[in-house]
């Protein structure tokens, strides 16, 4: 990896911010949808509590419950990818040839623009979920006290990270697989189910949860939201943060290893 030219990388920073802008009828769509979760969540839950004869499920109540999906389903809006169809059109393409021979690294290209990206939707994304919660009357009974608020603020850019880190690993793929779309759609879907962001890791039973503990996903979604609910305080907090460490450097010192061996298959065709 090249060093870095701080003026080229803000500049990538903000192509990323102008592009989350640039078509504002897809960008406006897509918030929307990131909405929509919200309402179904809370109508899923809301009738299987009706349903149920105890006042919790799972270990829930209905409040924290739909705390959690609320909570967890904002969180995975901040930290999703989305990059990786892009690297594999510029693979398949040949778009990665300008990076061969010019002095910019397509990592910090990447990240740098990934990062722009979410500066936008990260701002309009609280406004419009703060108005479904407020919509919908939610109360959440966690107690979000400021210390917990603070941890989590800490945590999300080591999740956004590792989140980039493990997707950045996964596009690689695009250098052996000629359409790689249907791998990315379903790894998307168990990671989202391991890391939480559908419903809380601690609902499966003992065996899963053993499997889904020793997997980096939990520490994307699962711990912040635990830290905002309360749930991990302390020197859990120091504890998780430093796993998430660990996790991010194994998946880009793999990503490398990949991608060195993705350029030496790279064609050059196109572009």
């Amino acid at each position: 990896m090249l060093p870095l030219p701080w003026k080229t990388y803000a500049k990538c920073f903000k192509m990323g911010a102008l592009s989350a802008m640039e078509y504002r009828v897809d960008f406006f769509i897509r918030l929307f949808s990131g909405a929509l979760p919200i309402v179904i969540q809370c109508y899923l839950w809301t009738s299987i509590f009706r349903n149920s004869s105890s006042a919790t499920v799972f270990d829930y109540t209905y409040s924290q419950m739909i705390a959690y999906s609320i909570l967890a389903i904002l969180t995975s809006t901040v930290v999703a990818a989305g990059f990786e169809r892009e690297i594999a059109t510029d693979v398949k393409e040949g778009s990665l040839n300008k990076f061969i021979v010019q002095p910019i690294s397509y990592f910090y290209f990447r990240v740098f623009k990934f990062l722009g990206d979410k500066s936008i939707r990260i701002a309009v994304l609280v406004v419009i979920n703060a108005i479904v919660i407020a919509i919908l009357h939610v109360t959440l009974d966690f107690q979000l006290m400021w210390q917990a608020v603070i941890g989590y603020l800490i945590v999300i850019p080591l999740s956004l990270l590792l989140n980039f880190s493990i997707y950045y690993c996964i596009s690689a793929i695009s250098f052996w697989v000629i359409e790689a779309w249907g791998i990315f759609a379903t790894f998307t879907l168990l990671a989202g189910i391991a890391s939480g962001s559908m419903f809380p890791i601690d609902i499966f039973n003992a065996p899963v949860q053993r499997v889904l503990e020793w997997l980096p996903f939990q520490y994307v979604i699962y711990f912040p939201v635990n830290i905002l609910s309360g749930k991990v305080s302390g020197i859990s907090i120091m504890s998780g943060m430093s796993i998430q460490l660990i996790w991010l450097v194994v998946f880009l010192f793999v990503s490398k290893l990949l991608w060195q061996a993705g350029m030496r298959r790279y064609e050059a065709v196109g572009g």
